[in-house]
């Protein structure tokens, strides 16, 4: 059981509570230690995050997840990545801790980082889902490609063997001429289509 002072769960009068007054507006969670750490006070939103779990007397490292990585900085000044108990469970925090200018003591101020890392696991997945999506229209793009040159090869060769043949009015010439230059026009469109991936991919 970790070690603890005469516990109470009211931030007490004095300096302590008229300077967490003051920082009561703000939003990220403030509690005062004296210069051994153990608990002086809160703001609103320390009792947001640890709920019950403060209380006067109360040292800095009970607040924290008991695992590598979680002991409290050495110093202040720096800022710490860790994990703070909390009624819901878990919540990863970054820690900073400062000098009181009133008196012996430091000044402990909680970020909640759990929306940036929700933000940053859901950035993730979307890049990851794009990517397979990517790589999905390129396998279709090339399928599709081969598909449709096939008889796309077909209708040219033919209509160059009829082109060659004996006997074709000028008319008839005419409409062969037509038939290759639409088929060389959808070759050059499946050709750029092909394009499109490469494009994407900067290449």
């Amino acid at each position: 059981m970790l070690p603890q002072r005469t516990m109470s769960s009211r931030p007490p009068a004095g300096r302590a509570h008229a300077a967490l007054r003051l920082l009561d507006a703000a939003p990220d969670p403030v509690v005062l230690f004296d210069a051994e750490r153990w608990a002086l006070g809160w703001n609103r939103a320390a009792e947001a995050l640890f709920g019950d779990l403060l209380a006067i007397g109360l040292p800095l490292r009970a607040l924290l997840a008991g695992e590598k990585g979680s002991v409290p900085p050495s110093r202040e000044g720096t800022h710490h990545e860790v994990w703070a108990r909390s009624p819901a469970g878990r919540v990863p925090v970054e820690l900073r801790l400062v000098a009181r200018p009133d008196a012996p003591g430091s000044v402990a101020f909680f970020r909640d980082l759990s929306a940036p890392r929700r933000a940053a696991a859901a950035l993730q997945r979307a890049r990851r889902d794009a990517e397979v999506a990517n790589a999905a229209k390129t396998r279709f793009l090339a399928m599709m490609s081969h598909e449709l040159r096939t008889p796309l090869h077909a209708v040219l060769g033919h209509a160059e063997l009829l082109m060659d043949g004996p006997g074709l009015e000028d008319d008839q010439r005419a409409m062969l001429k037509v038939i290759e230059r639409s088929a060389e026009t959808l070759s050059s469109l499946i050709e750029d289509l092909l394009d499109l991936p490469r494009i994407e991919r900067g290449e």
